[in-house]
């Protein structure tokens, strides 16, 4: 547990985490039995090959991604709540 009182203001902090930080908010995953990456090829969205082939494929993709964070029933979990605090 990170003690807050006892850092300094000018701390730096970093955290690395994974599309699975967002899962108890609601998004779908890269990598679990029923991910993004279960029904949709990477190598068709998520490459600089994909999308000279098809940019608007591309777009539509992370457009849909960003579409689903402004489901209402989409909040931020503990998780984020923790690192905002940070």
């Amino acid at each position: 547990m990170i003690d807050l009182d006892r850092l300094s203001p000018d701390a730096t902090i970093v955290v690395l985490t994974g599309a699975g930080i967002s899962r108890a908010s609601g998004l779908a995953t890269f990598r679990d039995a029923v991910s993004i990456w279960a029904t949709v090829s990477i190598e068709e969205v998520a490459t600089p090959a994909a999308f000279a082939r098809n940019p608007a494929r591309v777009h539509g993709f992370y457009n849909a991604r960003r579409r689903q964070m402004l489901d209402p029933s989409v909040q931020p979990n503990a998780a984020h709540c923790t690192l905002a605090v940070l």
